[in-house]
């Protein structure tokens, strides 16, 4: 477990100690959920639904969202992903050291486009030199979708909260690479040199027919049982040209529009639920941690606690030399 997941399940415990009134949204996915992630400047749509300036700037009530989301991320590997076994996990033993139950109000998930887009070749063909839909692969990969969501609801549907997704929204394919802070590296493009340059399309024609693979992408998501879905292609074709960072990811402003939507989402999904399952009976169903995970996890366990205990000696320390002070 890497301390910054240590640290991200620090802050969810923390808050949800002192402010049990926010919303607790469990996040997994792609890089729709962690980027821009210290690459370019902004924040990712969980650290902006945690955020107190963008809840303030937005008028809408910060939330409290643990994130185990990834750039690069498949939907298909999700449920078994390391990360999530871990961090529930740790939530899971925290929750037997100190006596309180930490469980959640929502699920949260993007997956699959990296599932379906990254092969571009496979799912769009020359056609008549206009380029073309491949139907029966797209078919086979929407498919492979409704698959790969049985094993993630079959993890997240004990814990009886709603799990929202969404399909993505019309991507913009270009040549042009974003631009990130570590040097010589670059973000992208990943659709856009084969349609482009390879197939010869033009702009226009590229954009059309990636958006019809996102609208078949949309379609399959409404039809995963027990999914929450809610559709952002209108807001994202909002966004303009300028307010992308390259021709998948956005800069701040997109990503805020976003959060936005997904706070909308979650709060529907929340309030049509009664704010969700008890907190008891969703670390019941939580996670049952291995003897392996167990030993991987307790140290980290132990690390907090010699952490803690140093602030309170120092916290204490500090407190009874104010008293003498005062004695004086």
């Amino acid at each position: 477990m890497n301390p910054a997941l240590k640290q991200r399940c620090e802050l969810f415990i923390e808050a949800s100690r002192f402010h049990p009134e926010r919303l607790r949204v469990f996040s997994q996915g792609d890089s729709w959920l962690s980027l821009p992630g210290n690459l370019w400047p902004g924040r990712n749509v969980p650290e902006n639904l945690n955020s107190k300036t963008w809840a303030e700037k937005t008028g809408r009530p910060v939330m409290n969202v643990l994130n185990v989301a990834n750039p690069g991320k498949v939907l298909e590997k999700m449920a078994s992903d390391p990360d999530l076994k871990s961090v529930l996990t740790y939530l899971q033993l925290r929750s037997e050291q100190d006596g309180r139950q930490y469980g959640f109000d929502a699920v949260i998930v993007t997956g699959g486009g990296n599932d379906v887009l990254d092969n571009p070749r496979a799912l769009i063909g020359p056609g008549n030199g206009q380029g073309e839909l491949r139907t029966e692969a797209i078919a086979a990969a929407m498919q492979r979708i409704i698959f790969a969501w049985q094993p993630l609801m079959a993890q997240f549907q004990p814990w009886g909260v709603p799990v929202i997704a969404h399909g993505y929204g019309p991507i913009i394919p270009t040549l042009k690479a974003g631009s990130i802070i570590i040097p010589f590296k670059t973000l992208g493009p990943w659709v856009g040199p084969y349609l482009l340059t390879e197939l010869g399309l033009s702009p226009a024609r590229a954009k059309a027919l990636v958006s019809a693979v996102i609208d078949e992408f949309n379609a399959t998501l409404r039809r995963v049982p027990g999914l929450t879905y809610f559709d952002v292609r209108s807001l994202v074709a909002s966004i303009p040209v300028a307010g992308w960072h390259d021709e998948i990811h956005f800069l701040q402003p997109g990503w805020e529009l976003l959060a936005g939507a997904w706070h909308d989402a979650i709060s529907r999904a929340a309030r049509s639920r009664g704010r969700g399952a008890s907190a008891s009976s969703i670390s019941k169903a939580l996670i049952a941690p291995t003897e392996a995970l167990r030993t991987f996890v307790s140290p980290l366990i132990g690390a907090y606690d010699k952490s803690a205990r140093k602030r309170t000696t120092r916290k204490n320390k500090s407190a009874a030399k104010k008293a003498v002070r005062k004695g004086k």
